[in-house]
């Protein structure tokens, strides 16, 4: 986490460095001169001191241009690049991701080695203008459902996603354990390959359509690949806006013992 916090402060720095100098040092005095290597600024401190004949704002004003300026080279730079790149596992706040994405103009990120939870809420906020994932092999499975306490009175429903691997009963919290539960597994966690299956995304779209209007609230648990997790969001939950649930909640299982203790809310 230590290099990407690195990577960002680095270029936030630098972004205000005009900013900053222009509080100490009158900035207008060397501005005018940058500039008009491309623009014609003969009458611009004649503007400004027609407005405010303070030397710091008018300062501050050209470092806040410098460092507009500076941030738009910055991004332009940064258009084709991928921010979280490495073999580590990316699971960095939220903020680092809206700062790389909106602030410095990052065009990619990969969902690969990115927790669950995270995957949702980075897919849901459309940070970055293209999202990596596994590229997984196509392959049509047999998809099996299971529904379990749907007779039970709750404004929650549970949504397991089976996929490399399978969740048991105890892995879920106690007291989510007796809500309304839909069981899909996708048939990869037989030989826990990491496929795509099409079958799979129109099971869980299906039952996403049906419960959206009866319940205002999901919880997720999910052993689901990148590939069919950017699918499920973009085509099971975001639906133009329309996802029908007030609240959408992905539960993280632990590293060491897989228990799904931590829950996030994406929506």
């Amino acid at each position: 986490m230590k290099k990407f916090v690195n990577k960002v402060t680095a270029q936030i720095f630098i972004i205000l460095i005009p900013l900053l100098v222009s509080i100490f040092y009158p900035i207008q005095n060397i501005a005018p001169g940058i500039l008009s290597l491309g623009w014609d600024v003969s009458n611009f401190n004649e503007t400004i001191n027609n407005i405010v004949d303070i030397n710091i704002v008018i300062s501050m004003i050209w470092g806040l241009l410098g460092s507009v300026f500076i941030c738009l080279l910055i991004r332009r730079s940064n258009k084709n690049k991928l921010f979280n790149r490495g073999s580590q596992y990316n699971d960095y706040p939220l903020w680092l991701y809206w700062t790389a994405g909106r602030i410095l103009g990052y065009g990619k990120i990969t969902l690969v080695r990115v927790p669950i939870y995270l995957q949702f809420q980075l897919l849901f906020k459309d940070y970055f203008p293209e999202v990596l994932i596994d590229g997984a092999e196509e392959r049509k499975l047999e998809v099996k459902i299971i529904k379990r306490n749907m007779n039970e009175v709750s404004n929650e429903i549970n949504l397991i996603l089976i996929d490399t691997y399978k969740i048991v009963t105890s892995e879920i919290p106690q007291d989510k354990v007796n809500l309304p539960t839909i069981i899909i597994e996708s048939g990869n966690q037989i030989d826990s390959n990491r496929s795509f299956n099409p079958e799979f995304l129109k099971e869980v779209r299906k039952i996403t359509n049906i419960y959206r209007k009866e319940y205002k609230q999901i919880n997720v648990f999910a052993t689901t690949n990148t590939d069919h997790n950017k699918a499920i969001i973009n085509k099971c939950f975001k639906n133009g806006g329309r996802t029908g649930f007030e609240n959408i909640f992905v539960y993280q299982a632990s590293r060491g013992s897989y228990v799904f203790e931590e829950r996030y809310k994406v929506l």
